[in-house]
């Protein structure tokens, strides 16, 4: 239904941590900015021996047999599904060290707005790039935080 690359939901006042589950997000999104060369986060496994880690293509790929799914990166669904509703993604935060907590969510965007910070809040949606040639890692894409909820029709 939708193949991307590992990232999920960065929030920039918590140190730039990637707070939450790890999550596929749409290789159709857009990067808005990409960070080349000091942010070299990787999608890890340990080897076959136990003894590290191995840096491995962070290729993802969701599927989905029927039901619902959830797109992140992109407002648009797979064929032979529908949008129950699309947005903007987000979370819970967590005011101690202004931590999203849990799962990355799709928030409908026709929610209601109880409260808009102005300034100083740059949450974003993060993915990692592709690798480069002879497999090390290249950094990480911020893209819009779009996304939607698809059923199957």
């Amino acid at each position: 239904m939708l193949t991307g690359r590992t990232g999920g939901f960065e929030n920039y006042q918590a140190g730039g941590e990637l707070s939450g589950n790890l999550e596929c997000v749409s290789d159709a999104a857009t990067a808005v900015q990409s960070f080349v060369g000091t942010y070299n986060n990787r999608l890890m496994r340990s080897d076959a021996q136990g003894d590290g880690m191995d840096n491995v293509d962070n290729r993802c790929v969701q599927c989905c047999s029927g039901g619902c799914y959830t797109a992140l990166g992109t407002n648009t669904c797979a064929a032979g599904y529908a949008a129950v509703y699309s947005g903007r993604v987000g979370g819970v935060e967590a005011y101690t060290g202004g931590q999203v907590q849990g799962q990355t969510m799709c928030i409908d965007s026709t929610a209601t707005t109880n409260f808009t910070w102005a300034a100083g809040y740059s949450t974003r949606l993060m993915r990692h790039r592709a690798p480069v040639a002879g497999g090390g890692a290249n950094g990480m894409d911020s893209i819009d935080g779009t996304c939607a909820v698809c059923c199957k029709l």
